[in-house]
């Protein structure tokens, strides 16, 4: 399976002044632009994919033709008609999280929460970029894709996580699951997006935020 190495990340130093929900002090906007220079120098995007044909989208399954079944009525809405789905998955690396564990350690809280989230933008860049060239893959063939989906978010069980890894080769990016399904290094994010000439496409930047239940989410716009 492919592995992608040159992935877009990009910081945006305004979203993450507007996840920390503080006043816009002099000073924290000037630690906030030095977490986005140091997450830069910090993350090392990869990801990698799959895409496996369908054998069944209906009554709450989706079944692939090697046998898995992915459950959820949710999943099953968005990608009514897909006969493929595409399952990807990256990940920024452990360089970033080992220096967010050493800023605690030290009591250097601000920096530290500033450079997680700053984790947090970058790897979900890295997965817009993932779902964009799955999307121009689709396109290419004349077929449309829907909105992706995370296991652990909406109504999908995070327990599916397992039957993603078992399709992904997780290990060739450096990413594997605990025994609560939590993916190691946590700036990781799998997800599956139905594939198809019938699959109803969502046009939009802020896609997730569209379908997914986390209405308390910090990171929903």
């Amino acid at each position: 399976m492919p592995v992608l190495r040159r992935l877009p990340v990009k910081i945006s130093e305004k979203e993450l002044l507007r996840l920390q929900g503080s006043s816009l002090s002099s000073r924290l906007q000037d630690r906030s632009r030095e977490a986005v220079e140091e997450a830069g120098k910090l993350v090392r995007p990869l990801a990698t994919y799959s895409i496996k044909r369908t054998r069944q989208v209906a009554d709450s399954l989706i079944s692939l033709e090697d046998g898995t079944e992915f459950h959820g009525e949710n999943l099953v809405r968005l990608w009514q008609g897909a006969t493929l789905l595409g399952m990807g998955l990256c990940t920024i690396g452990p360089l970033l999280e080992s220096r967010v564990s050493e800023l605690y350690s030290q009591g250097n809280i601000l920096t530290a929460t500033l450079l997680d989230r700053a984790g947090s933008l970058a790897v979900e860049s890295v997965a817009n970029g993932l779902n964009y060239h799955l999307c121009q893959w689709a396109s290419k063939r004349g077929l449309d894709m829907g909105p992706r989906l995370s296991p652990g978010y909406g109504q999908w069980n995070v327990v599916e996580q397992r039957l993603l890894f078992r399709i992904l080769p997780g290990g060739k990016i450096g990413v594997h699951l605990n025994e609560q399904c939590m993916m190691m290094p946590v700036k990781s994010i799998s997800f599956c997006v139905g594939i198809g000439s019938g699959v109803s496409r969502y046009i939009g930047t802020t896609e997730p935020c569209h379908y997914c239940t986390m209405d308390n989410c910090q990171y929903r716009v």
